[in-house]
């Protein structure tokens, strides 16, 4: 055991496979600290199952100062040789980079992150957070957009390595069954003949859907368009819809082992995401589970699988300027009426992410480690 911890909040479904692959390959050894109760996660969702080399410090629900306390204990341990800290909670952050200085043992970070948020708490730690960025032995990256902010806060280039995000090929990729989807066509009366447009995300300001029913609105008529999730928002998407007569339907909630039907039955996903004063789409892995699947992408400039180089403006899909609907509704427009540009894209998109796998992701883990290792012996 080389014993170097990867500190985050909790194990969504999405990492599982990651985590596997730094417990069995890079012999890392994960820290969880939260219950996974944040209000973005959907309790609906699976958790990865506990694995006996990784730490969880919130299992018995105990409260924030007790796991901060744990959290110390951790660090201070002679076991703990390197750090490699998620970039979500303030205070592990600051917690996890003053130790590893009092310490003398190496600290970098793993971050989605190309935007700091403009709220009164960000704004008034973002000298301390760009002290980190400064100062880390290194960064782990979703991608080259991530780099590119780091590298304008102070972070210097070769200390940065790129995990790029990855979902899970090997579900998204399944061949449907014809069944399945028979029954999803005749639930939200799918004509394969119209255009059929996808969003599955949740119903809140930052996802741009403001602008994507605006764009709907500029399209032909015949125009279908399924939202699937939740939020507070959704309510009045579907007033929107039923005022200016447009196809749109709607699904609550769709399990992730499924979500592969409904790719495979959609022309176009579109990801309209808005820069807001609290967020900044790190990625939107609904980009690469899509992919699986063939399908189109049309996603803003302020979605970081877009800026990161998944979608490849003309050549996986299209990227637009955010909150433009009007260009929005062009980039879809142009799919929808050239059938070979789209089947074009489509087969780019599959043969790309084909090879956006969780083992490229582990990459920029695989670099980090060897810095790591490279510090100890000096």
């Amino acid at each position: 055991m080389k014993n170097f911890l990867v500190v985050t909040n909790f194990c969504p479904f999405y990492r599982i496979k990651l985590y596997k692959i730094l417990n069995d390959e890079l012999k890392l050894k994960i820290l969880f600290y939260s219950a996974g109760t944040e209000k973005y996660w959907e309790s609906s969702n699976a958790q990865g199952e506990k694995e006996a080399a990784n730490i969880y410090l919130a299992d018995d629900g105990a409260s924030k100062a007790t796991i901060l306390w744990r959290y110390v204990k951790v660090l201070f341990s002679s076991d703990t040789k390197g750090i490699i800290q998620g970039f979500n909670g303030a205070a592990f952050i600051f917690l996890g980079y003053i130790i590893a200085r009092l310490r003398g043992i190496p600290f970098g970070i793993w971050t989605g992150l190309w935007y700091h948020p403009r709220t009164p708490f960000h704004t008034a730690t973002r000298p301390l957070t760009d002290f980190i960025y400064r100062h880390a032995d290194f960064a782990v990256v979703y991608g080259t957009h991530v780099k590119a902010y780091l590298v304008s806060r102070g972070m210097k280039e070769n200390k940065i390595f790129i995990a790029q995000n990855t979902a899970d090929n090997e579900l998204y990729a399944k061949t449907p069954e014809e069944e399945k989807i028979k029954a999803i066509r005749e639930k939200y009366g799918i004509n394969d003949a119209d255009p059929k447009l996808l969003f599955v995300g949740r119903f809140v300001e930052d996802k741009g859907l403001d602008d994507l029913l605006k764009a709907m609105a500029m399209l032909p008529k015949n125009t279908q368009l399924l939202m699937i999730g939740k939020g507070p928002e959704k309510a009045k998407c579907e007033k929107f819809a039923k005022a200016n007569d447009l196809k749109i339907s709607f699904a609550d909630y769709v399990p992730n082992d499924e979500l592969y039907l409904y790719y495979s039955l959609f022309d176009i996903v579109v990801v309209p995401s808005i820069t807001t004063a609290t967020f900044k789409e790190p990625w939107g892995l609904v980009v690469n589970e899509c992919m699986n699947q063939g399908c189109v992408v049309v996603a803003t400039d302020s979605v970081g699988a877009a800026a990161g180089g998944l979608v490849e403006d003309g050549k996986t899909g299209f990227i637009v300027p955010e909150r433009d609907p009007e260009k929005l509704a062009q980039a879809i427009k142009k799919l929808i009426e050239d059938k070979e540009l789209r089947e074009t894209l489509s087969r780019n998109a599959k043969n790309k992410i084909a090879s956006w796998d969780y083992d490229k992701m582990a990459e920029g883990f695989r670099e980090a480690v060897a810095l790591m290792e490279e510090k100890l012996k000096k």
